[in-house]
């Protein structure tokens, strides 16, 4: 099947040293790869024209990226010309402007950064969102939606909570914030982002972005401990740590399912 992941680099966005924009974008429904796509295409030129509008100090990058992340789900209805009722995107979005991390997510893709002191740590960028979480059940719920999990009927076993209108004819979204998914919004999911900020200091050294092909198979720690080897732990190769991270998640997909959901891994070594 066609890859509906889309991944973002502009380090010196606009010809600035120190402001870099990083995202990755996991797109579903029949058109997903085409919202994914637009996402990585327009981003770049709306945090630009924000940028200008002032918006580039650290008290305003947090309503920046909000700003951003409303202003690409209005583009997505309005411009494009293929259907976004059923079809959508994740998107974790990194912005760096000298010395500040800030991280936006919208859905379940996520982002982490690694810092060493005595040893190797994790700082979760990103929480993943998705409709079993209770504030954001309970925001659905309150916009006429239903969330619950199919289970089974030979093995028992439970899938992951969903997003249903109350008539139950859809749309079975597994995320509980996206950007398109138009029928999803009508009944709570929203593009607004959480925006989370880090001081960056001479011990980080590396940030990690990746679609949930990624993590659906590997614990945080098992990413960091892969690229840290890789990449000697954040000072050699990003490319051939970030497809290594990719390798072993395709591994674990092809040992424990039948399916393999797409698999993609940003590295920025700080």
């Amino acid at each position: 099947k066609q890859n509906q992941d889309s991944f973002l680099l502009s380090p010196f966005l606009g010809g600035d040293l120190g402001v870099s924009l990083f995202g990755i974008f996991d797109g579903h429904g029949r058109q997903g790869h085409l919202v994914s796509s637009f996402a990585k295409k327009v981003l770049p030129s709306i945090v630009g024209s924000k940028e200008e509008d002032g918006g580039n100090s650290g008290q305003g990058i947090p309503q920046l990226l909000s700003e951003t992340c409303s202003e690409l789900q209005r583009l997505l209805l309005e411009q494009t010309d293929f259907d976004v009722m059923a079809s959508g995107s994740t998107a974790v979005i990194a912005l760096i402007v000298d010395d500040l991390l800030f991280v936006a997510n919208v859905g379940d893709s996520r982002a982490i950064l690694a810092h060493a002191r005595e040893r190797l740590a994790i700082v979760a960028m990103s929480t993943d969102q998705t409709p079993g979480v209770k504030e954001e059940k309970e925001r659905i719920e309150s916009h006429g939606g239903v969330v619950y999990r199919d289970e089974d009927a030979y093995t028992g076993e439970q899938g992951p909570f969903r997003v249903w209108r109350r008539d139950l004819a859809g749309p079975g979204l597994a995320m509980s914030r996206s950007i398109g998914d138009a029928i999803a919004h009508d009944v709570g999911v929203t593009a607004l982002p959480t925006v989370k900020q880090y001081e960056l200091k001479d011990s980080d050294r590396f940030l990690l972005l990746a679609t949930d092909g990624v993590w659906d198979m590997l614990e945080n720690s098992e990413v960091v401990d892969i690229a840290a080897r890789a990449s000697e732990d954040g000072r050699g190769d990003p490319l051939s740590a970030a497809a290594q991270v990719c390798e072993t998640a395709k591994k674990a997909w092809e040992f424990k399912e039948t399916r393999m959901d797409d698999i993609s891994c940003l590295l920025v070594f700080l």
